[in-house]
């Protein structure tokens, strides 16, 4: 049979062959013979495997696209990244899954804070320009981009570095959906904690007791905040726990709150009262036995922000009353205004400007002036010792006061610890209770129940210097005048 004219002869087809070989160079493709499709071929650097791939395709333009991504596939996995496709996720709906795995978890944190960091967590992402994972890569960009917002140090690892470092975290947590932590090597912001605690002085917070009176007094309060901040002492818990408290935890046989257990290293403590303590929590609780142990000033539950505005306000009005001048008329109504003035961000004197401004006499309007200026001159002359006193003043830091206090008059770091809920370690020492050397340490060594170990001597050692504090501040000279001008706030 002759063969057909149009059929390429076999020296025709090896020149095409050679042409098409040529033409494929450096593109680490090759044609299959038989089937005509182009195929991807090259050596993995890292384990010198040879890798080969088919395009799917005949058309040298799609299979060179094809080569490409096969290629920057290759060179991801050369420096430790298995897979292109969790990089080209979209950050904002991975979001969502971590905070649903969060609220899933056995013990899923409080709401309100989850909830609020997740508005940390979608701002930071906003703000920073992170759309993709990819973009977590670049860690330097990211720097960058956060030191030009231009915040405190503070503001920018709470809000900003430790969301984006904790999710970044759980994206590639058991390569959930990324091979290794692009953050992992981000240099965390060192700052001086904003929210670092001290100890209080008896006699400081005696005078903001004695203040937090008074400030009933002037802004109508149905519900006093005395006990509130007693309790914070004297059984020394953390906020968050108190504030979740309802009437039913406090145990009257036991006299102590039952603050419910901790989670992990953050135990709850044991909430011990003393009688004086407890006696003034069941005369404030009267025949009561639902609702929150102890109630805001409109008798709600209470709000971590606003126990904190609370007592720095009290703690403020205290500290004016001791640096008032002993030229000066005390006057707890002016000394609110100057506290009110020192607390504010402008610093400038607010006087209450009563009735239709039309109709205010002149006369009133001089006395409002004068007011005005002596509030005023009073701020100038106390603003420089009472804003370095008013340094870190927070309700933490009534935990570190009732540590302070209780060691102050001997009782052992073991049965403070078990006051508060700070986890007991094998570096405290127990005066009470000698052991052999033990590897254990007293973690694993003490038992919480013993009777030897009983928590409310650190109520009472506390209490007591309250209660010694209050009695010197009554017997001060002028501490009379400084009752009667207390009844005349309102």
């Amino acid at each position: 049979m002759a063969e057909d004219e149009n059929t390429p002869t076999p020296k025709a087809r090896r020149k095409r062959h050679r042409r098409q070989e040529r033409s494929l160079l450096g593109t680490h493709l090759f044609r299959d013979t038989r089937t005509g499709v182009l195929w991807w071929r090259r050596t993995c650097p890292r384990t010198g495997e040879r890798l080969k791939k088919s395009t799917g395709t005949k058309v040298l333009e799609y299979a060179l696209r094809k080569a490409e991504e096969f290629n920057d596939e290759l060179e991801r996995e050369a420096v430790g990244i298995k897979s292109y496709d969790g990089w080209t996720r979209e950050l904002a709906p991975l979001v969502d899954e971590w905070f649903a795995d969060q609220r899933a978890q056995d013990r899923p944190p409080q709401e309100a804070w989850l909830r609020q960091k997740e508005r940390f967590t979608r701002k930071a992402l906003e703000d920073l320009r992170l759309r993709r994972a990819a973009d977590l890569t670049d860690v330097g960009a990211i720097d960058r981009r956060l030191k030009a917002l231009k915040k405190p140090d503070a503001t920018l690892r709470r809000r900003y570095q430790d969301p984006i470092k904790q999710f970044a975290a759980w994206l590639a947590e058991n390569g959930r959906y990324l091979e290794h932590d692009p953050l992992a090597n981000w240099k965390t912001i060192r700052y001086e904690r904003e929210d670092t605690h001290r100890a209080f002085a008896p006699d400081e917070v005696a005078r903001a007791l004695v203040a937090s009176d008074w400030l009933d007094t002037i802004h109508h309060r149905k519900h006093p905040l005395r006990l509130v901040f007693e309790v914070l002492l004297v059984a020394g818990p953390r906020l968050s726990a108190l504030t979740s408290r309802d009437a039913e935890h406090y145990l009257a046989n036991e006299r102590r709150i039952d603050f419910g257990a901790g989670q992990g290293n953050k135990g709850r403590g044991q909430g011990k009262l003393d009688d004086r303590t407890a006696g003034a929590l069941e005369a404030y609780l009267g025949s009561r036995s639902e609702g929150p142990l102890l109630l805001s000033p409109r008798g709600c539950r209470l709000g971590k922000r606003n126990v904190l505005r609370w007592w720095r306000e009290a703690f403020g009005l205290g500290l004016v009353w001791e640096l008032w001048p002993a030229a000066e008329e005390w006057d707890v109504n002016v000394a609110h205004l100057v506290n009110q003035a020192l607390l504010s961000k402008s610093g400038k004197a607010q006087v209450p400007q009563h009735g239709n401004p039309e109709l205010v006499l002149n006369a009133t309007r001089r006395a409002r002036s004068r007011l005005r200026k002596r509030v005023q001159g009073l701020v100038d002359a106390l603003r420089p010792i009472w804003a370095e006193r008013m340094e870190r003043v927070t309700v933490h830091s009534f935990r570190h006061t009732h540590e302070t206090w209780a060691r102050a008059v001997g009782v052992d770091q073991v049965l403070v610890n078990l006051q508060v809920g700070w986890k007991v370690s094998r570096g405290d020492q127990f005066d009470g209770l000698r052991m052999a050397a033990s590897t254990t340490g007293l973690a694993r060594y003490l038992d919480a129940r013993s009777k030897l170990l009983d928590a409310r001597q650190s109520a009472i050692a506390v209490r007591s210097l309250l209660d010694e504090a209050l009695t010197d501040l009554s017997e001060e000279p002028d501490a009379r005048e400084e009752g009667d001008g207390a009844r005349h706030a309102g």
